[in-house]
C-alpha cells in the first residue's frame, strides 16, 4: 500500500478568497518534516508549487493560501530536495547493455561467483557466432579485477581473424585480443602517451587500461553506440535515476565514443518533451589528441551553445589527469610499493593541462578533472588557479580525489573550486582489497583514501556522485548515504559488526544530504536553480516512507523513496510502498 496519501483537496478552516482560488497554487505538499537544504538547514511542514516552481516554503499556516479550487494536495510522512547526481556515466551504462553485455557475475549454484576468462570466452564465441556479418565484436560488463587476466593464447585462437575488445564496466580496462592491438598499432610498441601492459619481455598480455582503452577503441571501432540506443538509453537512464531518488545527472562523458550521438539525443527527448529530468553533460579531451586541443575546446563551446535547452547543459569540458590509485596509475607525490621510480601515470604534462584549463575558461567552459592521485590532484589545482588569474572565477571541479593533502584543501576552499567525491569508493574494504592493492600500495594507504570528511571540515561545498557503472556499491539515494554516516554499505554481503573499516571520517545526516543536494547544484553552477527547496526553485523533491532524522545511524539505508518529482511532477511512484 502506498504510504504517500493522494487528496484532491483538503477541506480547512480558513478564508480563501475566489480570486487566490482561482489563482491557487498547483501542488501543495504537507509533511510531518521537510528538509530545505537551505543555508540555515531548515526544516519546515509545508511547501506550494506554482509552474513547476515553489511560490511557499514554510509552516501550514503559511502554505495553507494558496490553496485554489484545482489544488493537487500531497500529505507525506517526509520530504527533501531531489538527489544530485554529480559525476556518472549511466546513460553509456543503459546504452551497451543494449549491445553486447556480458555480466561478470555467474549467478547458478547459490551465491553469485565471478565467471572464468574461459566462461567469458565462450560467451564471445557464441556472439560470433550469432552475429558472424560484424567485422569486429565490442562488448562490455566485464570486471578484469574479478574476472581474472585473460589467456591471450586462448583468445587469439579463438580470434585470430578480428579485433576483439570487450571492456570492463568501469571503462577503465579491457580484454583485447592481439588483432585488436595490430590494428591499433601498439602489439609492439607504445604510441606517445598511450602505455600498454606488456610482459617482461614486452609481449602485450590482452589487457588495456584507461587511455589505451580509449585509443584502442576509437582507433578500431569508432562508434559504438547507435544514435537509437542513445535515444532508448537517455530515456532508461532518467527512469532508473527517478526511481533511485535522482532529478539530475551530471554525465562526465558524453562523446565517450567519439561522436555527438549522445548530445543529440539527450537535447531531441527534451525538446520533444520526453525528458523530466535533468542531465549536464562534458567533452572529454584524451592525451593522444594533444595536436588538436584548440579544435576540441571550440567543438565543446559548439556543443554548449547548440544543445544547451531547458533541461540539458552541455557546459563543460573533462580531463583525465590520471588513473586509478588501487591499480598503481593513479598520479601520486610519493611512489608505489612496485618501484622506488613508480609514480603512477601522469596523463597530461602540468604546463599542458594548465593550457587547456586557460583557454577553455576564458571561452567560458568549466572544466571538471578526473583526479586519483595526491600529484594529479596538485597538478589540477594548480591549473585552476592560474586561470583564476588570467580570467578570473569560474567554477573548476575535481572528480573523486582519492588522495589529497592539506595544502590542496585549504585552495580549494580558498579558490572556491568544486568537488565531487565517491563514498562507493570509501566504504568497507575486504581483505581481498587488501590483497589485490598491496602489490600498489600498503593496507595503511588504502584504508586512508577518498576522505571525504576534511571536505566538511574545510568547509568545502563538496557534491557526491556514484560513478555508475565505474564504482560498485550503493545507487539508492539512502543507501549510499548510508556509507557516509558510518561506512557501512549493506549492499555487500559483509557482517556490518565486523568489516574492516577504512580510516576515512564520516559526516552528518545533514552533511551528507546536502552533499547530495544542494552542494551538487552548486558544482554544476545551478544552485540559484535547483538543489534546496526554496522560493523561486525548480520543484524538485522527493518522499520516503521514513524520516531519515529518526533513524538509528546503522538504519538509514532503511528509508525508502516513496515519489520523486520534478519540477512538480510526479516522475516516479513506488509501487512497494
Amino acid at each position: 500500500m502506498k504510504k504517500i496519501l493522494f487528496l484532491a483537496v483538503i477541506p480547512l478552516a480558513l478564508s480563501i478568497s475566489s480570486c487566490e482560488k482561482k489563482t491557487g497554487a498547483d501542488v501543495i505538499v504537507f509533511a510531518d518534516s521537510i528538509y530545505t537544504s537551505n543555508e540555515n538547514n531548515q526544516f519546515v511542514e509545508a511547501f506550494a508549487i506554482k509552474n513547476g516552481k515553489y511560490v511557499a516554503v514554510g509552516s501550514k499556516k503559511d502554505v495553507e493560501r494558496f490553496l485554489g479550487k484545482n489544488t493537487v494536495v500531497y500529505n507525506a510522512k517526509f520530504a527533501m530536495s531531489g538527489g544530485i547526481e554529480s559525476h556518472g556515466h549511466w546513460i553509456l551504462n543503459e546504452a551497451f547493455k543494449l549491445g553486447f553485455y556480458i555480466d561478470p557475475m555467474n549467478y547458478k549454484d547459490g551465491e553469485p561467483k565471478p565467471k572464468t576468462f574461459n566462461q567469458i570466452l565462450d560467451e564471445i564465441k557464441e556472439y560470433r557466432i550469432q552475429h558472424p556479418e560484424e567485422k569486429g565484436i565490442y562488448g562490455y560488463g566485464i570486471d578484469v579485477t574479478k574476472n581474472y587476466f585473460p589467456d591471450l593464447k586462448a583468445f587469439d585462437e579463438a580470434f585470430p581473424d578480428i579485433p576483439v575488445f570487450i571492456s570492463e564496466s568501469s571503462l577503465h580496462g579491457a580484454y583485447v585480443n592481439s588483432k585488436c592491438f595490430e590494428m591499433a598499432g601498439v602489439l609492439n610498441e607504445d604510441k606517445d602517451g598511450i602505455k600498454i601492459d606488456r610482459d617482461e619481455k614486452g609481449h602485450v598480455i590482452g589487457i588495456a587500461r584507461d587511455e589505451a582503452c580509449t585509443y584502442i577503441r576509437n582507433k578500431i571501432f569508432g562508434a559504438v553506440v547507435s544514435p537509437e540506443n542513445y535515444k532508448i538509453a537517455v530515456r532508461n537512464a532518467a527512469r532508473e535515476l527517478n526511481s533511485y531518488g535522482y532529478v539530475m545527472h551530471y554525465d562526465t562523458w558524453s562523446n565517450f565514443d567519439g561522436t555527438d550521438e549522445m548530445y543529440k539525443a539527450i537535447h531531441a527527448a527534451d525538446e520533444e518533451g520526453n525528458l523530466d529530468f535533468l542531465f549536464s553533460s562534458a567533452y572529454c579531451i584524451e592525451s593522444f589528441e594533444k595536436d588538436k586541443i584548440d579544435e576540441m575546446i571550440l567543438k565543446t563551446l559548439e556543443l554548449k551553445n547548440t544543445y544547451t535547452s531547458n533541461h540539458f547543459k552541455p557546459t563543460m569540458l573533462k580531463l583525465f589527469a590520471d588513473g586509478i590509485v588501487e591499480s598503481g596509475t593513479g598520479f601520486r607525490i610519493d611512489p608505489y610499493n612496485t618501484d622506488p621510480k613508480d609514480y603512477g601515470t601522469q596523463i597530461w604534462d602540468a604546463s599542458t593541462m594548465t593550457s587547456i584549463v586557460d583557454k577553455a575558461n576564458e571561452v567560458g567552459i568549466s572544466v571538471h578533472i578526473h583526479t586519483m592521485g595526491d600529484a594529479a590532484c596538485k597538478e589540477a589545482v594548480d591549473a585552476f588557479v592560474y586561470s583564476y588569474g588570467n580570467n578570473g572565477y569560474i567554477r573548476n571541479s575535481l572528480a573523486h580525489v582519492a588522495m589529497i593533502r592539506e595544502d590542496e584543501l585549504k585552495r580549494i576552499k580558498q579558490y572556491d573550486i568544486g568537488v565531487t567525491s565517491g563514498a562507493n569508493w570509501a566504504s568497507q574494504i575486504t581483505q581481498d582489497d587488501i590483497d589485490t592493492s598491496s602489490v600498489f600500495i600498503s593496507e595503511d594507504v588504502l584504508r586512508n583514501l577518498y576522505p571525504y570528511k576534511e571536505y566538511v571540515d574545510y568547509g568545502i561545498k563538496a557534491a557526491l556522485h556514484t560513478d555508475n557503472p565505474c564504482s560498485p556499491g550503493n545507487l539508492d539515494l539512502f543507501g549510499y548515504i548510508q556509507v557516509m554516516l558510518n561506512g557501512w554499505d549493506h549492499s555487500k554481503p559483509i557482517n556490518k559488526d565486523t568489516f574492516i573499516r577504512r580510516n576515512t571520517g564520516f559526516v552528518t545526516l545533514k552533511d551528507a544530504i546536502d552533499m547530495f543536494t544542494i552542494n551538487g547544484a552548486w558544482m554544476n553552477n545551478l544552485e540559484n536553480e535547483r538543489g534546496s527547496i526554496e522560493v523561486g526553485k525548480y520543484a524538485d523533491f522527493i518522499f520516503t516512507n521514513k524520516n531519515p532524522f529518526e533513524q538509528k545511524v546503522d538504519d538509514v539505508w532503511q528509508v525508502g523513496i516513496t515519489n520523486t518529482f520534478f519540477e512538480g511532477k510526479e516522475v516516479y511512484s513506488n509501487p512497494a510502498m
